[in-house]
Formats: C-alpha cells, structure tokens, sequence
C-alpha cells in the first residue's frame, strides 16, 4: 500500500517479471492500464520509459513516481486501485495487469524536500545505496545523517 498526501510525489520500486522466453523490445514503457478509467483518478498519469534490456525469465526493478494531484482530500479510509501495465513500443499493452494501492494521507510532518534531495546525494556519494534507497532512509529518519548513514548500513531502515 503506498501512502502520500495532496500534492506528494512517491516513488515506489515495483518488480516485474518476463516470464516468457522472448525478450522485451526496446521502447517499452509502464503506464496505465487500458481497463483503468483514469477520469476520477487522484494522480498524474503514469508513463515511466524502461531503459534496461529484459531478457525471458528474468525480473526487473522499476522506480514509479507516483504525483498525487495537488486538489485532492486526504481520505484515509479509501484506497484507490491503479491498474498499470507494460506497454510495447508501439503502445500496446502485453503481460499481466501490475495493480498498485493508494491511499492519499493527511500530510505528516513537512520535510524539507530540497533537505532530503542533499541528504540523499550525500549518501550515494558515499556508496550506501541507490538514490531511491538513500531518498527513503532519509525520509525514514527524518533527515538525520547519521541514522540514514547506519540504516542504509544495516538495510534495516528502509520503510516503505
């Protein structure tokens, strides 16, 4: 379940695999699905380019922002069901529907956006994670160098 407030942007890591024995084309992308009616839908529409090649039978990571629209309430009692999918280079859609929960949350704390953006190159200058792994330990610590730096050393801080 991923949880973000009005006008938030997530990213959330998603894996996927090819369980096929072809591999991908290049140019595919993950969007939304065809059945997924987007009027209602609280977030910016979705299409993240996947530049790796994938071979069959293997499994891929990809980080998806995830913006929800800055007018929408905070409900946390609804949960939104957003149907994504692999699409080809020509954009159509192959494989199974990937579905995401969302649930758009009162706004916690304000963190500095910037704060966490410095924290979290700091921290991958220094060969502790990817960008995304050092961007959720310093949000998970609340900017606190030292316990992002022993998080991203044990693992163990990374919430999602």
């Amino acid at each position: 379940m991923i949880e973000a407030g009005p006008g938030q942007t997530v990213f959330e890591e998603i894996e996927i695999l090819n369980d096929t024995f072809w591999p991908w084309k290049q140019g595919c992308t993950l969007s939304l699905h065809d059945e997924q009616d987007f009027s209602g839908l609280p977030i910016e529409p979705i299409c993240v380019p996947i530049a790796e090649d994938v071979k069959g039978k293997t499994s891929i990571k990809i980080t998806v922002p995830i913006s929800v629209l800055s007018n929408q309430i905070a409900d946390e009692s609804k949960v939104w069901e957003i149907n994504l999918t692999i699409r080809g280079p020509k954009g159509h859609a192959f494989g199974d529907m990937i579905p995401v929960q969302l649930k758009i949350c009162f706004p916690k704390t304000a963190q500095d956006e910037l704060e966490i953006y410095k924290l979290a190159i700091k921290l991958q200058e220094l060969s502790l994670g990817t960008f995304e792994e050092c961007s959720k330990a310093a949000i998970a610590n609340n900017c606190d160098e030292a316990a992002s730096i022993k998080a991203l050393q044990n693992k163990g801080g990374l919430e999602e």
